[in-house]
């Protein structure tokens, strides 16, 4: 009797061990496989950051090349200061990015402990290295509407500049992305600003900036929010120039192509 009580107390005993075992097995598997999906999580977003930061850097790097603008072309914009005024906001907007996308990289890399992480970050529960909605939505976004303005931009070539303007020897453009809108460079342009306000508001510089920083936060926000409205005025406006300036070759690309910005809507 004693021997098989011993024998059933052994057995429930390495049962005990097997399970506590396995357990603890499946603890360390669950906590590789999220050690591995943040590290993966980090690594995917030091890649598409700098690479939404270089495609809006270029695109204000070739308006720049083309401003100030030679001396075949009239500029159109009324007042003496709107051609500087034109010039320095993206200028002052591709500063203000590289800013943001360099400080939440240095978040997600001092992160998860560092001194330094503790002044700089106002949230340090909260995990850079993860896709929150925002970020999830707001940088894939900005990478695709960049690259549509990309290759708007360099559809158009010399005759993309800042300041609204008709060169002496201008070309009516009604190729590539021109076929489908007729502004398809505000339209990508606006997918990009709304996308990068939605990633800054609720990702790493919304949520982690310090709060005597935290006014950064809405600077960012109100600047691409303001590009946006300046962008629906100056659509209207270069409707206008265009029509003038090309007659009967712009009323016929109008019928051909109907909408301004997104195909089936507007």
């Amino acid at each position: 009797m004693k021997i098989k009580r011993l024998e059933n107390w052994k057995q429930g005993a390495e049962s005990s061990l097997a399970r506590r075992a396995r357990t603890q097995y499946s603890v360390l598997v669950h906590s590789n496989i999220n050690a591995s999906m943040a590290n993966s999580s980090a690594l995917l977003k030091t890649l598409l950051i700098p690479l939404s930061v270089a495609i809006q850097w270029k695109c204000v790097t070739l308006g720049l090349q083309n401003t100030p603008l030679k001396k075949d072309a009239v500029v159109q914009h009324e007042g003496v200061l709107a051609p500087y005024f034109v010039r320095f906001i993206p200028f002052f907007v591709r500063w203000v990015c590289i800013a943001a996308a360099a400080y939440e990289l240095a978040v997600i890399y001092l992160y998860p402990s560092s001194l330094i992480l503790e002044r700089i970050c106002l949230a340090p529960s909260f995990d850079p290295t993860a896709f929150n909605t925002a970020t999830a939505i707001g940088l894939p976004l900005s990478i695709i509407g960049g690259l549509l303005r990309l290759q708007s931009t360099l559809t158009l070539g010399p005759y993309f500049t800042f300041p609204l303007a008709i060169r002496k020897d201008h070309k009516l453009i009604t190729s590539g992305p021109y076929s489908i809108v007729r502004h398809p460079g505000y339209s990508s342009g606006l997918v990009q600003l709304l996308a990068w306000a939605v990633w800054q508001a609720g990702g790493v510089v919304g949520q982690c900036m310090p709060k005597d920083l935290k006014w950064l936060v809405w600077v960012i926000i109100g600047m691409h929010l303001t590009l946006v409205g300046g962008m629906v005025v100056r659509i209207g406006r270069e409707e206008v120039t265009l029509g003038e300036h090309f007659g009967k070759e712009w009323e016929a690309y109008c019928k051909r192509v109907p909408y301004k910005l997104f195909p089936g809507v507007v």
